[in-house]
C-alpha cells in the first residue's frame, strides 16, 4: 500500500524530527486509535478503497512519543519488514527515537 508518512508542524524542533521532510512507503500501513496522552510528530492518512467498509479517510498517528514518569516511549509504526527499517527516513526516525528514549 503506497502512503505518506507527514510531519506535523508543532514538530518541526523535537530531536526526533528535526529537519525531516514528510516522505512516501509502500509496505502495510497501520491505523492505530490513541489517546490525549501522546505527542504525535507525525500522522499517516488511510485513504478509502472500494473495498473498505469506511466511507471517509482516516488519519493516524504513525510516530510518536510518550512521558511516562520518568520513563520515555517512543513510537513509530513504519517498519513491517527489514526493506522498510532500511529506508534512510524510517531508519533515521528509529535511530534517533531510540537515542530520545534512552536519555
Amino acid at each position: 500500500m503506497p502512503y505518506t508518512i507527514n510531519f506535523l508542524p508543532e514538530a518541526a524542533n523535537h530531536p526526533i524530527t528535526k529537519g525531516m521532510k514528510d516522505f512516501d512507503l509502500v509496505t502495510e500501513q497501520y491505523w492505530v486509535l490513541s489517546d490525549e496522552y501522546i505527542d504525535v510528530l507525525a500522522t499517516t492518512t488511510q485513504k478509502v478503497r472500494a473495498w473498505d467498509p469506511w466511507n471517509r479517510e482516516v488519519t493516524s498517528p504513525a510516530v510518536w512519543t510518550r512521558n511516562w514518569g520518568k520513563g520515555k516511549i517512543f513510537i513509530c509504526t513504519p517498519g513491517h519488514n527489514l526493506k522498510i527499517v532500511q529506508d534512510p527516513n524510517v531508519k533515521a526516525l528509529i535511530e534517533r527515537g531510540l537515542l530520545w528514549a534512552s536519555r
